[in-house]
């Protein structure tokens, strides 16, 4: 079963929180608390907040047991924009967009497989498929094309 918490509206950039968030997604939630706190960044005390919001949601609400969480998925979205003027070269005025944004974090449990006869316990998150290479550009000759 699937947990989330959602932080809204927050005032940070989309692409700075992203750096953070990229750290760690795909990680156990207790490993993920731990980076976070040793990352000295405005965008890392956020993302710990409302990963910290998603364990205690899913321990206090579902019944969860908080060793076994992991970060299923977590994203930084992008929210209302803040645009404000500022004085221009020249006389001008300036356009000054303060970004805003919704992060978002799941956590599931890990599930526990019982393999082969010897009755072992096995963890696996769930993986995602790879990626697709680039094609590569092709270059043409003008004999080529005749």
């Amino acid at each position: 079963m699937d947990v989330k918490a959602i932080a809204k509206d927050i005032r940070i950039s989309p692409i700075k929180a992203r750096l953070v968030v990229d750290l760690v997604r795909g990680k156990n939630a207790n490993d993920a608390i731990n980076i976070l706190n040793n990352y000295n960044n405005k965008a890392a005390r956020i993302v710990k907040k409302v990963v910290d919001s998603a364990v205690a949601n899913a321990v206090n609400n579902n019944n969860m047991d908080a060793d076994k969480l992991y970060i299923k998925d977590i994203r930084s979205d992008v929210a209302t924009t803040l645009k404000r003027r500022v004085p221009g070269s020249r006389g001008k005025i300036d356009n000054f967009f303060h970004r805003k944004s919704h992060i978002t974090v799941v956590v599931a449990e890990k599930e526990v497989k019982v393999v082969g006869k010897a009755k072992e316990k096995v963890e696996e998150p769930v993986k995602k498929a790879p990626k697709a290479a680039p094609k590569k550009a092709v270059k043409t000759t003008k004999k080529a094309e005749r």
